[in-house]
């Protein structure tokens, strides 16, 4: 199963090509407010700010995954710069307000390093801070799944993202200090002032170009010890046909049955499903899915139910389905083929809770998609807002509710409502914002329920 894990040269490269791009339109700005009509200098950092958004709307339909918070972060910050340099030079020409000549994009000298610098420090602050809460993040977690499900890439991506964003606020200070620093003691406002286009146009690059290099070597690095591990994506195995990977969770009132044997990308001895199997096959129809699940449980007369699936996004689209398998009656009556135990899932849910290590990742993010519908389904209603007036009040749920619930687990939207809700901060503003900014991706879902 280590091939779920695989990554690709291009993964890799992406990491640093997202980066990359943020940088590069900093650079446009400064450069083009230099070589071109200040006049223009709004329209086009709202044009590079609409380029990146295409991009990011584009990479997140493309095939494979990756982190878009830094080119994201990009997006915010020029859209902002926009706003606020337009909402200044009105100010400044109605004489409402006095402004310092180098925000003026009316007439030279405007330095727009001087406003660009501050926001984007700010954004990226913000975003640090934020971290997976951003919409932009949640929208990856359920379209590909959370890092964790993802393995060790994901994981790697997860942590490289807040480095990228943690670098960007170091750059940004740096040039703040000492753009602002020199503004504030040396700069003189002549029409000829090379020592100040030095700082504020050369300097400000030297520092971008520093970070951009320095990015390509780590994940240059990067690429280089996974190779050596034997985690990178050859050519050949992309010829392979695509396969699809089938956990089954049985359950038999509020008892599920385990291994405690498992192994993932963080090493042996974790809790799981015994029952994973992999079929070189694309589709999988719930009569062969039937079928199996009776013959490697060695028990006939359970009820099978689709709980939810996703396709990977890799070179081969690899299909992951999961499903449930109910089993009426007390758990001493069956005997299983595969070895394993039965678990109250009371315990399950301390160990997700108290010492969620010793579980598979697959395990935890299937157990947390469980509980999450269930539980946003019991508190709020279809608008995220509460339908009790106990604000802290949080209901439970066991594998009953499981059995007896009608509800579709492949749909998202009771996943979104658990993240977004009428507990949340600012909800209504925040949904707004959702609202506007919302993006479509390409499915990872299989086409259907029975015919996978």
């Amino acid at each position: 199963m280590e091939v779920l894990y695989k990554v690709t040269n291009r993964q890799i490269f992406q990491l640093w090509r997202n980066i990359a791009i943020s940088y590069i339109a900093v650079i446009a700005i400064i450069l083009l407010g230099k070589y071109m009509p200040v006049y223009l200098s709004p329209i086009i950092s709202m044009l590079l700010a609409t380029s990146i958004y295409m991009m990011i709307m584009k990479f997140s339909k493309g095939k494979e995954d990756s982190c878009m918070i830094t080119m994201y972060a990009s997006f915010i910050t020029l859209l902002l710069y926009t706003i606020v340099l337009i909402a200044l030079n009105i100010l400044y020409t109605y004489e409402l307000l006095g402004i310092i000549t180098e925000f003026i994009f009316l007439h030279r000298p405007f330095k727009p390093i001087l406003l660009l610098a501050p926001i984007a420090l700010i954004v990226s602050v913000y975003m640090y801070r934020q971290k997976s809460n951003m919409s932009i993040c949640i929208d990856c977690k359920l379209r590909i799944g959370d890092s964790f499900e993802r393995g060790a890439w994901g994981a790697t991506q997860k942590y490289e993202s807040y480095a990228q964003l943690k670098n960007s606020i170091l750059v940004f200070s740096v040039i703040i200090i000492t753009t602002w620093g020199y503004y504030l003691s040396s700069y003189k406002n002549t029409s000829i002032n090379t020592q100040g286009t030095f700082v504020f146009i050369w300097v400000t690059i030297i520092f971008i170009v520093i970070d951009m290099i320095y990015f390509f070597v780590r994940y240059y690095n990067l690429y280089l010890d996974l190779k050596e591990s034997n985690q990178i994506f050859m050519p050949e195995e992309n010829l392979k046909k695509e396969q699809t990977y089938i956990r089954y969770y049985l359950i038999c009132g509020n008892h599920i049955y385990i291994t405690r044997n498992s192994s993932d990308n963080s090493g042996p001895g974790k809790i799981d499903t015994p029952f994973f199997i992999k079929v070189d096959q694309p589709r999988i129809s719930l009569s062969q899915a039937d079928d199996m699940i009776k013959k490697i449980s060695g028990v006939e007369n359970g009820e099978l139910r689709f709980f939810y699936g996703r396709i990977s996004q890799k070179p081969r689209k690899n299909k992951m389905l999961r499903y449930f398998y109910f089993l009426d009656g007390d758990i001493d009556q069956y005997k299983i083929a595969t070895e394993g135990e039965w678990i109250n899932y009371d315990e399950v849910k301390e160990i997700y809770g108290e010492n969620p290590d010793i579980l598979h990742s697959i395990f935890i993010a299937d157990t947390s998609r469980v509980a999450r519908i269930l539980i946003a389904e019991k508190t709020y209603d279809s608008r995220g807002r509460r339908k009790m007036t106990l604000s802290n009040y949080t209901p439970t749920y066991d594998l009953f509710d499981l059995y007896n619930s009608t509800l579709d687990f492949q749909n998202d939207k009771w996943i979104r409502i658990s993240l977004l809700n009428s507990d949340s901060r600012l909800f209504r503003i925040r949904r707004l914002m959702r609202l506007l900014f919302r993006y479509k991706t390409n499915s990872n879902t299989p086409p259907t329920k029975h015919d996978a």
